[in-house]
Formats: structure tokens, sequence, C-alpha cells
């Protein structure tokens, strides 16, 4: 046994130089306050170089090394040695085995209370065996001595080279090992397990205190990872406060865009219903044309009517110059007037005749301009009219050409049908490109309608079930690295871009509703994340230009999936080096694969944040080309409308025969006429007989009637000629108004290519006006009902009142410069699909790895430490049991009780702490132990168990997240392993061998009956260490002894230690002396006078 005989102090709190000796039991008695715990302050640190005195004695107490070396006063800053000041501390022990003393030495000099500790010198100094107190210098000179004057001739006094070393020689030294094993750990920790229990009200609290170490855990990683889980947690949050913004702003844009749309409905539906005008302007110019033409033909009609009532007068007109003709002058004038007649017949005859070739003569060249406009090839010759060529080679051209003519039908009826086709497909494109712009510039990418409803119904399914809806579509969820090749990619894909993804938790329930929809998904996909992210951490991918390099997703399952579809696709510059590779691309959609070179087929883009804006441009442009091809269409439709006018008048109509049978009507109406003007010569000769006038009285009678017949004719004639002049008028009209036409069908068309996906709505609310109200009457209607300015006012003010404010706010918080109103609405939009399909990928999968690293981590530092300490807990207490099975205090024997919880959260907690499947495992095999073997329940519980310990780091985000200021908290006490287990301490009665919890007698006995189990306890924990060796200190202290404890429960207390052969050096009150004194080897009593302390050797006959 190595037993401690002397302690020295110089310039210890209030002791100068002051020599105390020591048995085996020990014994300082005094009143509060004389300085007797200082005593034991001082053998504890020269031991265990533990300088936290707050530990032994009153826990409550700022006692400290620099106060006890400049003699602090109780309660006040007052110092006795408030200057530079040298302390020792020595402590002597004798060693029965060596038969020999050897002395620790602890030296401590520090220049004021003030300074830092850091700054303090504290040197420890051992002897070798021989040497004893009296032989250290301490005091030279009555001062104590430098660190240069401690010193042994003979090199008998080693000073350790730091407080590490000093503590591992002292341990080696008193028999206990190495410092550092388990057992020196133990000792460092039990050493200050006699301070006072006074505060100890339970056998838990016991436990924590003396019995079961404070987890060691390294938890500075693990609270790095926390910190980077808050911060990421922070980052995600900000971001969807953020995408909260930005979609209420996008909401806020879709409305005005919505009152906007109603504005451009309007606008479109005027400049609309004026082009509709001109075109009503031009229909109704034909249907004059029509109706005037059937004026004039009915007044032809007619006109020939008259002539034949004229005819009929003539006769008796005649009747009366036939009785004139028994003269034969008048027989002579008779036949005279009758051959004027006639050739005036025949120059009227000949005269109408050479107005309907004319008119088929206009219509013909007419016809003939828009057949070469219409790239008819029909040749019609000039020389049909031509007098200086024979009639009958003339009437030979026509024949011919009515056959050409007649041959040219089913062509022109064929191009009527293709014009309308084109005017119809061309139509319904445009409605169809309308349609997805009026999407695409709301800013929704229009998927395919298999996929869109795939997404839905899954979307729709999981919400049902209290499940985030995280079905997207594939390529939602990538983007391009390199845009040169993202037609190469676009094509290669194809239709697999278009598959939806659900993160694995949830691919379960997904596949449930892709099968329940049957053939209604279509060509939709869905893809198995749980085998793909299963599968993705086993394979391979090549390093190299591969395709897979050229495209990137911030989602895990994306980029899972796009590595496998491409990881293995070769990237070339030129079609020469494509049969190097199994699989091979270019960059102008060659494709080699399995042996066979294709060229894919350019698709539409659908993959990045551009795609929207691509798919916009090239929409924007196929509308441009349809609407120039629709408008070349129609214009063919006018010219071939036009051209049809002309054309059937010939075909169908009596245009073809009026020119065959008056093609020389203009020559004999010339020669009809020179012979009537020689007729009216002969004539006027023989009117002037006198004997013939008076006949002719009677005739001019009849001459009377027939001149009002003549101006009925006239009437007749005039209404022909007005009917034709009113044709030829709104044919005038129509070539002007086809200017018009041209003008508001261009103002219509150019508002139509800025605002096309507003046409079926303006051009519905047309077709709804019209069928009350003309064209004109719409526009005056709308400009005169000032809806378009009501419409415009609503839409101005919402933008001004409502969007721009929150897109400034928006810009001036994020540091932005988008445009503000609609303007902005296509950056904010791409901000917005920027924000959620990568910026929020990124920060929920940077979040999710985090979490998958603080759960390993957790797992490794937290989860197996727990179950092993637990576990050494269990053993420690087994242990110390088998101690305590061979102490009997008086008649009793006490053994503890430690198990897991029993009930509530701690209870499932203990659970899964303690379950086999918490192993330790290295880092190399964490990626296996989250994908492979995971067992999905365990896992969740340990998910909860981790979400419950870092609730803090949640708490602190959200508080974050709304500016509010918090400092980091520590991890929570559910990393002490001591939280999960249950304890208690079984007392035995020896004599009737009954055994009860002390938790169930606790509070009917006194104090010391509740006390004395802890101090066996104490001593059992110390037997534990000392037993270990065979030569080593049994030492032990005990501050404000028995506090609690009567005179006959201290006994028996007292003669366990006699037994067990401890050293105790003991510190009680006057109170207790009577009854611990008895059986003490050496009793001091402790005075204290002014700032001075004294000790004194106690006198058994001074009680």
């Amino acid at each position: 046994m190595i037993r401690m005989t002397r302690v020295r102090l110089v310039n210890w709190h209030n002791f100068t130089d002051s020599i105390l000796d020591i048995k085996m039991i020990t014994y300082l008695i005094g009143v509060n306050a004389v300085g007797k715990t200082t005593i034991m302050d001082a053998v504890r640190y020269c031991l265990t170089t533990n300088k936290n005195f707050n530990t032994a004695g009153n826990r409550r107490s700022e006692r400290t090394l620099q106060g006890s070396v400049h003699g602090k006063q109780r309660a006040v800053k007052v110092y006795t040695r408030p200057g530079h000041t040298v302390s020792y501390i020595g402590v002597e022990f004798y060693d029965e085995i060596k038969q020999k003393p050897f002395v620790i030495t602890v030296r401590v000099e520090s220049e004021n209370p003030a300074q830092e500790l850091r700054h303090v010198s504290q040197d420890w100094y051992l002897t070798k065996p021989g040497y004893n107190l009296e032989q250290l210098p301490y005091i030279i000179k009555n001062r104590p001595a430098s660190r240069e004057q401690f010193r042994l001739s003979g090199k008998g006094l080693e000073m350790a080279p730091n407080q590490t070393e000093a503590r591992r020689r002292i341990s080696r030294i008193l028999g206990i090992g190495e410092a550092d094993s388990p057992l020196g750990k133990k000792f460092h920790e039990v050493f200050h397990m006699g301070t006072s229990l006074e505060d100890i009200n339970n056998i838990r609290e016991f436990i924590y205190t003396y019995i079961l170490p404070e987890p060691e855990m390294n938890l500075e990683t693990l609270q790095g990872d926390m910190r980077e889980l808050e911060r990421l947690s922070e980052v995600l949050m900000e971001a969807q406060q953020r995408e909260k913004s930005l979609q209420e702003i996008i909401d806020c844009l879709d409305e005005g865009r919505r009152l906007d749309g109603r504005v451009r409905v309007v606008e479109l539906l005027i400049e609309y219903a004026r082009w509709q005008e001109a075109v009503e302007k031009d229909r109704y110019c034909e249907l004059e044309i029509t109706r005037n033409q059937r004026i004039s033909v009915t007044a032809g009609e007619e006109l020939k009517v008259l002539e034949e009532r004229k005819s009929a007068l003539t006769r008796k007109r005649d009747e009366a110059i036939r009785n004139l003709g028994q003269n034969p002058e008048n027989q002579a004038l008779t036949y005279l007037q009758e051959k004027e007649e006639e050739l005036k017949k025949q120059c009227r005859e000949l005269r109408t005749a050479k107005d309907k070739l004319d008119r088929s003569v206009s219509m013909l060249k007419q016809l003939d301009e828009q057949l070469k406009i219409q790239d008819f090839v029909l040749g019609i010759s000039d020389e049909i009219t031509n007098i200086d060529i024979s009639l009958e080679e003339r009437k030979e051209q026509i024949h011919t050409l009515a056959a050409g003519l007649k041959q040219l039908e089913p062509e022109i009826k064929e191009r009527g049908h293709q014009i309308w086709a084109s005017i119809e497909t061309a139509e319904q494109e445009l409605k169809g490109i309308g349609k997805r712009l009026l999407q695409l510039k709301s800013g929704k990418m229009v998927y395919p309608r298999d996929a869109e409803k795939l997404k839905q119904v899954i979307n729709s399914e999981l919400q049902k079930r209290g499940m985030p809806e995280e079905a997207r579509i594939f390529c939602e969820l990538l983007y391009m690295t390199d845009e040169s090749w993202q037609d190469t990619v676009e094509s290669y894909l194809g239709s697999l871009r278009f598959h939806v993804l659900v993160p694995p938790r949830y691919y379960q329930v997904a596949k449930e509703v892709f099968v329940r929809m049957g053939r209604e998904v279509g060509h939709a996909g869905l893809v198995d994340t749980i085998g793909l992210e299963r599968d993705y951490h086993k394979a391979e991918f090549p390093e190299g230009d591969f395709l897979v390099g050229k495209i990137e997703s911030k989602n895990p399952y994306a980029r899972m999936y796009i590595k496998f579809l491409l990881k293995d696709t070769v990237c070339c510059e030129h079609e020469s080096d494509l049969e190097q590779y199994r699989r091979s691309v270019t960059k102008d959609l060659l494709r080699y694969q399995n042996y066979c070179l294709i060229r894919m087929d350019k698709r539409e883009h659908y993959i990045g944040l551009n795609a929207r804006k691509q798919q916009i441009d090239v929409l924007e442009k196929r509308q441009n080309t349809l609407l120039t091809e629709k408008r070349h269409s129609e214009n063919s439709k006018v010219e071939l409308e036009r051209l049809e006018q002309l054309y059937y008048p010939f075909v169908q109509g009596n245009a073809m025969e009026d020119l065959y049978q008056h093609l020389d009507a203009p020559e004999r109406l010339e020669e009809t006429e020179q012979q009537r003007l020689n007729v009216r010569k002969e004539i006027e000769e023989y009117e002037n007989n006198p004997i013939l006038r008076a006949m002719f009285n009677q005739i001019d009678c009849l001459k009377n009637e027939l001149e009002d017949l003549d101006k009925e004719c006239v009437n007749k004639q005039a209404s022909q000629q007005t009917a034709d002049q009113t044709i030829l008028k709104m044919r005038q009209e129509q070539e002007k108004n086809r200017d018009y036409i041209q003008e508001t069908r261009q103002q219509y068309e150019s508002l139509l290519h800025q605002y096309s996906e507003y046409q079926e709505d303006a051009l519905a609310r047309y077709e709804e006006y019209a069928k009350t109200r003309s064209p004109a009457e719409i526009v005056k209607n709308q400009i005169n009902s000032n809806a378009l300015a009501q419409l415009q006012s609503r839409r101005d003010n919402y933008i001004n009142a409502i969007l721009i404010p929150k897109q400034n706010d928006y810009n001036s918080h994020y540091a932005c410069d988008y445009a503000p109103g609609l303007a902005g609405d296509g950056a904010f939009r791409m901000a917005h699909v920027s924000l959620v399909n990568i910026d929020l990928e990124k920060y929920k999968e940077d979040l999710r790895q985090a979490q998958i690293r603080c759960e390993a981590r957790f797992r490794k530092d937290v989860l197996f430490r727990l179950k092993d300490d637990i576990t050494t807990a269990k053993q420690q207490i087994k242990s110390l049991n088998r101690v305590m099975e061979n102490l009997a205090y008086g008649e009793e024997q006490y053994r503890f009780y430690v198990d897991g919880c029993k009930e509530g959260e701690l209870k499932a907690f203990y659970n899964i702490i303690m379950a086999e499947k918490n192993e330790e495992y290295s880092e190399d095999s964490q990626l296996s132990l989250f994908t492979e073997t995971r067992d999905e329940a365990y896992e969740t519980q340990v998910h909860d168990f981790m979400e419950r310990i870092m609730v803090d780091a949640k708490e602190i985000a959200q508080a974050r997240a709304e500016g509010k200021k918090v400092a980091f908290k520590p991890l929570s006490q559910y990393v002490d392993y001591r939280t999960y287990l249950d304890y208690d301490m079984y007392v035995k009665n020896l004599s009737t061998g009954y055994e009860v919890p002390l938790s169930e007698v606790s509070g009917d006995g006194s104090g010391g009956e509740n006390q004395a189990p802890f101090y066996v306890a104490i001593c059992a924990s110390f037997l534990q260490i000392y037993e270990q060796s065979e030569n080593s200190i049994r030492l032990i202290l005990l501050d404000e002894a028995f506090n609690k404890m009567t005179s006959d429960r201290i006994a028996p207390m007292m003669k366990m230690f006699r037994d067990l052969k401890m050293q105790v050096l003991l510190i009680s009150t006057v109170e207790k002396c009577s009854s611990i004194y008895p059986y003490c080897d050496l009793t001091y009593s402790i005075l204290k006078v002014g700032n001075r302390n004294s000790i004194g050797l106690f006198d058994r006959e001074q009680i």
C-alpha cells in the first residue's frame, strides 16, 4: 500500500507555511469558512492537476487557483498576497513495499490575481524514492524558493515538462497505472467523489454525478454538420420564399396579361371589323355590279318588246302610206322609206351586236390578263378582232379558244380547291399555335397531353395521401451545359424527355396510379427511381467526351436517369469518327448505334431555361410563315374569284357566242349606216311634193305614236346605260376599296402578329356581334361605348398599383433589374423557372446530401456511441455491484439497478439505440448503409430520433428566415447516454433477506438513511480502482462528510472504512465531531485568526 503521510502548504489560501501529518483516518474539523476545504483542494490539485475546485466541496463556490495562491478572502475581492506570489503544495507518501517515502510537489507562480491563467506558471515535481518533505527546499531565506533554487543534489527531483505528462507520472507513481488507460481515466473521474453530498437528492443525480462519467463525444463535426444543415435550411427557405414572391408576381402577371388580353381582344375585334367592313363594301360593290347587270339585260329585253310595238305601228303607218302608194312618186317614196326603216333596224341590231362584241372582247382581254396572272397557259390572240384577217380565219380562232377555255375548267376548279384547303389548314394550325403561344407566354411549358395528365393524376393522389406533390416531367429538371449540343440531346432523347419522375419514397404510390390509369397513360412513362437509385451506385461512368457531359440537373434522380441514358454515347466532331465507338452522335444529328448510321429528326426544344423562349420563337416564326402563306392563299383566292367571274361567262354563259356571232358587226354597221344616209337624201326630195304632204299628215299621227314609243325606248336605253354606268362606277369603287382592304388587313395582321394568342377569342366575339350588327356598326359601337378605354384603364391601374410595386420590391430585395410591368414578363418567368427547376432542386439536393451526411455522422458519432456508452455503463455498474456485494454497512447491503427507460419517448429511443441494426460502420460503408442494406422501418425511426435531437437546427433556420436574431444552441440532452437509463439502488437486509429499491423507501427514512448508500457506492468505486494494483494508494477525500447522517449511521460507515483499509481524509463541521472522532487516527482543528489559518492537533478531552 502507498500511504499519504504528510502535506505541506506554502502560500496557499490563508496558510503561509503549514505541515499536516496524515494517518489512515485523518479528520479535519472546524467551523464554516476557516479553510478546511482549501486543504482538500490542494491535495486534489497536486495529485490530479485538476484546477476546477468547484467540483469539490460546495459546488456553487467560486474558488480558483489564483484565488488560493493570492489568498482571496471570502465573498470580497481582497487578497492577502496581491502581488507576485510563489506557492508550493507538497504531498508526501510512504511506499510500504519499498519502505521508502517520496514526494509530489506542485509549484505555482503568479504575478497578480488578474493575470490570465495561461500565463500562470505551474510546475509538477516528483522525487525519487527515499526523499521526504524536509529534504525539499520549499523555503530559502524565509522566502519561497525560485524555480532555479528548487532542486535536489544528486538529481533526486524530476520536473514534468507539462501538465499532461505530470498527470501520467503521478498516476504511475501512485500505483494507478497509465493516466490515459481506462483505469487511469476512471481514477481521475471518481477522485472528487467524496465531495459534499448535500445537493444530491435522488439516485439518478448521484449516479450522474459520481458513478457514470459524462459522455465524451466529439460533437464538433456533427455540430458543424448541423450548422451546415441549418445554413442549407436557411438557403432553401430563402429560396422558397423567393419562389413564393416570384409566384405572386407570376400570378399578378397572369392577371395583368388577362386584363391586357381583354384589351387586345377588343383591339383585334375593332381592326378585324374594319377589315371586314372593307370586305363587305367589296361584296356590296360586287352585288351592285351583278344587280345592275341584270337591270341592263332586262332593259334590253324590254327594249326589244318596244321595238316590236314600233314595228306594228310602223305597219299601220305603212298601210296609210300604202294608200298613198298608188302615187308613183309616193310609191318611190314609200320604197325609199321602207328601205330606210329596214336599214335603221339593221343599224340598231348591228349596234347592239357591236356592243355585245365590245363587251365580250373587253372581258376576253381581262380574262387573258387574269390567266397570265394565275399562270394558266392559254394564248389568246389579238387577231380575233383584226379586220385585216378574213372572217373565217377569225371564227376558227374563236372555236380553238372556246375549246382551250373548256379544257382549263378542271384545272381552275382544282386550283380553287387547293387554295381553300390551304387556307383551312393554315387557319387550323394558326388556331393551335395561338393556344400554345397563350400558354407559353403565360409562363407554362406545353408538354404532351399524356405526360401532363399522368403528372397531374399522380400529384392529385399524392395530395390526397398528405404527401407533397413531387411528380415532375423529366425534361423540366434538365438544363444544358453546352447549348451547341442541344439539338442532338433533344433528338436523341425524343419521347424519353416526357417521362414522369417522383422521389423513391413516392414511387409505389405513383406506380399504383400508373397501373390504374390503364391505356389512359398513352405514351407517357414512369421512371423506377427506386431501382434507379439502387443501381446508380453500382454503375460505372467512364470519363471522356460523352453526351451526358453536355446536360445536367440539380434534381438527384433526374441526374441519375440522364447519366444512365447517355453515359456511353460519345460526342464526335466529325462524321468520320462515328464508327469508332459503339454509340456516337454528331451535332448535325447523325447517330451511330448497333452498326447502323441514321439521321435523327430535329425535335422541338423542351430542355433548359431557354426552351420556353425557343418554343415561342419557333412558333412565332411558324406563325408568321403561316400568316404569309394564308395571306398569299387569300390573295390567290381573290384573284381566282376574279378569274372565275371572267371565265365562266365564256364557258357557261353567252359571252363566247356573242363573240362568235357578232364578230363582223363593226364592219356591217358602218356599211349599213352609209346606205341609210343615202336613202335619206332621196326621201327628202320626194317629201317636198305638196300632193304627198297631205298624205303625209295622216302618216304623221302614226309617227307621233311612234315617237312616244321611241321615248320609251330612249328611257329603257337610259336605264340600261345607267346600269352600265353603275357597273363601271362599282368596278372603280372596288379598285379603290381593294387598297383599303389591303391596308386594314395589314393593320389587323400586324396586331395579330403581336397578339395571335387572342385571335380565337376576338373572332368568336366578332361572330357573336355579327349576328345583329354590320362590321361598321361593330366598329362604331366599340369606339363610342368607350369599352376599350375602360379596359385599358382597368389594366393600367392593376399593373401600376399591384404588379409593378411587387416587381419593384422583388428587384430591390434581391438586387435585380428586371423590367417592370408586362415588359418584365419573360424575365420574371425565366427567373421563376430557373429557381424552381434548377436552384430549388440544387438546394433540396444539397440539403438532402447534408441530411445524409448528418445522419451518417449521427449514426457513427452519436447513435452507436450511445449504444457503446450504455453497454459500458451497464458493465461498469455490474462490476461495481460485484464489489458492493462484499461490502456490508451494518446489516445492510446495497446494489445498483440500471436498465433502459421503460416508458414514453425515451423508451422508444432506447430501443432504437440498442437495436441490433445499430452497428458501427466506417466511412467506406456509408453508401451501402443508406442505399443497399437499409431497413426502411428502422431508418425511419433513426430519422425521427435525429429530427428530435436536431429540432433546434430547424427552429434556428426558421427564426433566421423570419429575420430574428438567434444564437446557435448546443445539442440537447438526448446525446447523453445516461438520459436513456432508469436508475435505482436496492437495499438488502442481511438479517431478513428482504430487498427493496431505495426509491420506494427514500421518502420514509431520514437523510442519513438516504445518504448512507451513496457513501457505500463511493467506497466501492474507489475499491474498483485500487484493488486493480498490488501496490497503490487507497485514498478517499470526504468533504462535509456525513452531514445528514446520525451517529448510529456514521459508526458502521467508519468501521467499513477501517475494515477495508481505506485511507480517509475527511472534513466535517464541529457538530459531527463526537460521532466521527472516536474512529480517527489523527484529528486536526482548523482555526482562522484574521487572514491567517492555524492548524492544531485536536485533544479528545476538549470535547
